[in-house]
């Protein structure tokens, strides 16, 4: 938020009317805890105590404090920085049971989340699988997570897929309902600043580099869908509905603004 093109007493009002929820960065959760401490708004965090609130909360919340005063203190991400951690998660429409099913979801984000690390030219070392089960109690999920360390840094999306669908068979329990799923990729390092050792099966990965080079090439000419790797199927049962999903005028050829002006004459008598 910059008000250097504000009057004070109209900045003011504006951090007044403002609930201290609208701030980027603090959701519904943050925003009733500090509505206990009596923080209601803008103007009120704004004066708040940013030493106890760091202690409470995170860092950011004081650079949040901080920037509602006027000093520049979050800066917006550098996009060709590249990510510490690769992150692809969703719920799903309706709990799902079905291993086979979960599966299928694990399949898609672990794919758009491998469609990140290429884009980036960056190799994983380590992979995080999550699955959320239905609890009656809030947050109504609990998650189960494992962590598995890969024996050497790769992009390779078949490595990565059979590991992942071994550990679905691992976190997998029946009779047990799933509302969610999440793949990550962390410890990563450029692709370009590699160095094989003498124990990793260098032949092995020479090759599925260049497979993983042919797999790229023929998604950029023929569309990421033309090839698939794991479980699929026509039938996305678990994808969250987005009946509400505002339309993408500027990525989407069928979804772009149109204008009907069937009902106007073509010639107007002056």
């Amino acid at each position: 938020m910059r008000s250097h093109n504000l009057r004070p007493i109209t900045f003011e009002n504006l951090l007044l009317k403002t609930n201290v929820s609208e701030i980027w960065g603090i959701g519904r959760k943050i925003s009733k805890q500090l509505q206990s401490y009596g923080i209601l708004n803008c103007y009120d965090l704004t004066f708040a105590n940013e030493h106890y609130l760091v202690r409470e909360f995170s860092v950011l919340m004081a650079r949040t404090i901080r920037e509602l005063k006027g000093q520049s203190c979050i800066h917006l991400d550098d996009p060709h920085i590249p990510s510490k951690r690769i992150l692809s998660s969703r719920s799903f429409a309706s709990p799902l049971t079905q291993k086979q099913l979960l599966k299928q979801a694990m399949v898609f984000h672990l794919k758009r989340a491998h469609q990140r690390l290429m884009s980036q030219q960056q190799l994983s070392s380590c992979i995080h699988i999550s699955l959320y089960e239905k609890v009656p109690y809030p947050p109504y999920k609990k998650s189960m997570t494992q962590a598995i360390g890969l024996e050497y840094a790769t992009d390779d999306l078949l490595h990565l897929s059979q590991i992942t669908m071994q550990q679905i068979d691992v976190l997998y329990q029946e009779n047990i309902s799933y509302v969610k799923i999440a793949v990550m990729f962390s410890a990563l390092h450029p692709k370009r600043q590699h160095i094989d050792d003498l124990w990793q099966p260098k032949q092995l990965i020479q090759q599925r580099n260049k497979l993983m080079q042919t797999f790229l090439l023929a998604q950029q000419r023929y569309g990421y869908e033309c090839i698939q790797v794991g479980y699929h199927s026509n039938q996305n049962h678990w994808q969250m509905k987005q009946q509400y999903l505002s339309p993408r005028y500027t990525t989407r050829w069928n979804e772009m603004l149109c204008i009907d002006d069937s009902h106007l004459a073509v010639t107007q008598n002056k």
